[in-house]
């Protein structure tokens, strides 16, 4: 298996196809945060209303690599979003 940008993108859509509907009348949106090659995050807008993809991957990302640390603020890469 190759692990270039489409295996990530398909990670952000396989994500979002688990909250297809639950989403609407908003669209079913996927976000992988990958930095340096590393998954930090893999996440979805899960119900209407709530946080957004980016939202919760970033939220992830930070808190996997500064858990005990909330105020940190850390430099993250974003890019692989499916709209």
């Amino acid at each position: 298996m190759k692990i270039d940008d489409n295996f990530f993108m398909k990670l952000a859509i396989d994500e979002a196809w688990k909250y297809q509907l639950l989403t609407y009348p908003n669209p079913a949106v996927g976000c992988v945060v990958v930095k340096n090659g590393e998954i930090l995050a893999i996440e979805a807008h899960k119900t209407a209303g709530e946080a957004h993809a980016e939202v919760n991957a970033l939220k992830a990302a930070f808190l996997k690599k500064n858990p005990n640390d909330l105020l940190k603020l850390k430099k993250l890469q974003m890019k692989y979003i499916n709209i």
